[in-house]
């Protein structure tokens, strides 16, 4: 029981050392500083704005086409089919045209023959109807000086279909 009677003792004489540390005399700054936040502070928020009207607009998309869905082909240029996947691609398909050279022509058994360069410097035999380039070119006919291809360049859903010439380098 003496050490309870210790414990009260003590804290009571911590509680009036604790109290005897708040004078009124040292809270002048204090309310100094509350009266000056107090000065500072705004007397309310901005009222919002009132909303902006719109016009309301009616979407019925009952006629229109299905984005979603492909277009359907509708013309010749639309019709044509781009590649022949069935077919075995030919070497110079891999090059653009710009990268192929036409450097010479030669005739053997009533066919005539383009010859080719890549810019490695290899020479390729090519006849009609043999396909080059990257955009499905094949050759419509060949000359002394010249090959003649229909390329069919993809575009949209279908292709478009071009005729390029390629000339004899002097």
């Amino acid at each position: 029981m003496r050490i309870s009677n210790w414990l009260i003792t003590f804290s009571a004489c911590a509680l009036l050392f604790i109290l005897s540390a708040c004078n009124q005399n040292n809270v002048s700054d204090l309310q100094a500083y509350v009266a000056n936040v107090q000065a500072k502070q705004h007397a309310g928020i901005e009222p919002l704005p009132n909303p902006l009207s719109f016009a309301t607009y009616v979407y019925n998309g009952d006629d229109l086409r299905n984005l979603f869905i492909p277009k359907k082909p509708q013309g010749p240029e639309d019709e044509t089919i781009c590649t022949d996947d069935n077919r075995i691609r030919d070497a110079l398909e891999e090059f653009p045209l710009d990268t192929l050279t036409m450097v010479g022509s030669l005739e053997q058994e009533g066919e005539r023959w383009a010859l080719l360069r890549t810019q490695e410097g290899t020479i390729h035999r090519r006849k009609t109807l043999d396909y080059i380039g990257k955009d499905n070119g094949h050759i419509q006919s060949i000359t002394e000086n010249s090959i003649e291809l229909l390329e069919s360049i993809p575009q949209g859903a279908g292709c478009v279909n071009k005729t390029t010439i390629l000339s004899l380098n002097d």
